[in-house]
């Protein structure tokens, strides 16, 4: 189980290993990445709670923002991965 943190920390932690992945940022508007970034972090400011889980901030995000509907990216074909038959991380 996550240690419980601060929701600042919290807010980083999403961006990174969510936003960053997210096929949205690869849109035409380079002010997408900024406008989630900002709206995380307006979420932190307004919560309650000083801390939680990473799976209570993730859950919070995921199902009760309306902002936040991810698309994985997909990435192209690794042609040395093909030829050494080594399996892609999806």
């Amino acid at each position: 189980m996550k240690p419980i943190v601060e929701v600042k920390r919290l807010a980083n932690w999403y961006f990174g290993n969510f936003c960053i992945r997210c096929a949205n940022l690869d849109m035409e508007d380079k002010n997408h990445g900024k406008d989630c970034w900002d709206k995380l972090q307006l979420i932190a400011d307004k919560l309650k709670a000083e801390k939680m889980t990473h799976r209570e901030f993730m859950n919070l995000i995921r199902y009760n923002s309306n902002f936040c509907k991810p698309i994985k990216r997909k990435f192209p074909e690794c042609s040395i991965c093909k030829a050494l038959n080594i399996p892609q991380r999806r």
